[in-house]
């Protein structure tokens, strides 16, 4: 955890060593060093550069897209993040993180108040990953956004399928809360 100091290291291997078999590893590092010291730009800055520069196998793609997407949501970047998550989906639909790359993306367009294209993202999550860990997830965002819709009756049912069929899951005390607000 002594950044500062990493961060000088992997200074020396991107700034000498670009033909290195480790130079990606050390742009993504330092990248990662960068997010842990508050230096968000930079460490985009090393994302893209990994992303632009160089032909990835699949599953560092996926990392890479998802620390970007991650990234630029708490930030607060929420266009720019939906657009990571969206690349993300986009290339690996099949893939593990597929599900929840489209939950991010819907969570980035509700913080954006993108309200609608937030709600087209989580019917399409839930019809083509039914049984998906991020279902709930889904549910509950979706009762979050109708509630900003104050469209409450439809945010009612999306918290009680939460409390109905998921009664033993972490987002059961949220979905609990949010038939409370609802209601008052």
């Amino acid at each position: 955890k002594q950044y500062a100091q990493a961060i000088d290291s992997y200074r020396v291997v991107v700034d000498r060593f670009s033909s290195s078999e480790f130079y990606s590893q050390a742009l993504e590092l330092l990248a990662d060093c960068y997010q842990n010291t508050n230096q968000s730009p930079l460490a985009l800055e090393m994302y893209d550069r990994i992303l632009d520069g160089f032909s990835l196998a699949n599953e560092a793609e996926i990392v890479i897209l998802q620390k970007k997407g991650n990234l630029l949501f708490q930030k607060g970047d929420y266009r720019r993040s939906a657009a990571a998550f969206e690349s993300l989906y986009d290339k690996y639909p099949a893939s593990d993180f597929a599900p929840e790359a489209m939950y991010m993306r819907a969570q980035s367009h509700f913080k954006g108040q993108m309200y609608n294209v937030a709600l087209d993202i989580l019917e399409q999550l839930d019809q083509k990953y039914p049984k998906s860990k991020w279902k709930v997830d889904s549910y509950f965002l979706q009762g979050e956004v109708y509630y900003a819709l104050t469209e409450y009756t439809k945010a009612l049912q999306a918290y009680n399928k939460i409390i109905r069929f998921f009664p033993k899951h972490g987002r059961y005390f949220d979905a609990q809360m949010g038939v409370g607000w609802s209601y008052f």
